[in-house]
């Protein structure tokens, strides 16, 4: 599991909900992951491996009705693993 907290010192277009490029508001994000995995063995030198991601981004950017910077994401990913 990680939490992040992301302070943006440099602003972009999207900073500024005004649409006034001198008033830039600050970005904060707020960002968790949490990973997770499963290996099963298949003989001595194969393995399969099937892994889950869950990323939640909160952000204090607003545009308009819109927060570009916020979402969730779910990643689901299968590993064949080969050892020698």
């Amino acid at each position: 599991m990680n939490v992040d907290f992301d302070l943006y010192s440099h602003g972009n277009s999207l900073d500024h909900p005004t649409g006034n490029p001198t008033r830039m508001d600050k970005r904060d994000d707020v960002e968790f992951d949490v990973v997770t995995g499963i290996t099963r063995d298949i003989n001595k030198y194969l393995a399969v491996r099937v892994d889950y991601s869950y990323t939640n981004n909160n952000s204090n950017v607003e545009f308009g009705n819109t927060k570009p910077y916020e979402y969730d994401r779910h990643q689901v990913g299968v590993r064949l693993i080969f050892s020698y």
